[in-house]
């Protein structure tokens, strides 16, 4: 076995070479950005189609009273309509099975 280099006790250290150009705050594509419009809602409803048929599904607005106007206009009757739960129940249960438990739910 070889023995342990000495090491010098002075650390050179290699600076990074950083430029940082802070034109980019003049440019005009920065300053024609818009802000991000708020984050819509997720509903969940329960409606029935012109010839008495339910059907359920989710839609996003801003309002509940926005997903309820935007249901008639497309010729639903709302049962119900409520805000979406985030999340589920049981993380490990497969998005199949969830699926199918809402149909059976539902209908």
């Amino acid at each position: 076995m070889s023995k342990p280099k000495q090491v010098s006790e002075t650390m050179v250290f290699n600076k990074a070479k950083i430029s940082i150009d802070m034109n980019f705050f003049d440019d005009d594509q920065l300053n024609r950005l818009e802000p991000f419009v708020q984050m819509q809602t997720q509903f969940v409803y329960t409606a029935t189609k012109e010839d008495g048929e339910p059907m359920s599904g989710f839609i996003s607005a801003d309002k509940r009273e926005e997903a309820t106007k935007i249901l008639e206009n497309i010729g639903l009757t709302v049962v119900s309509i409520k805000e979406a739960e985030i999340g589920r129940e049981n993380p490990f249960t497969p998005y199949s099975q969830i699926i199918e438990i809402i149909e059976e739910e539902w209908f």
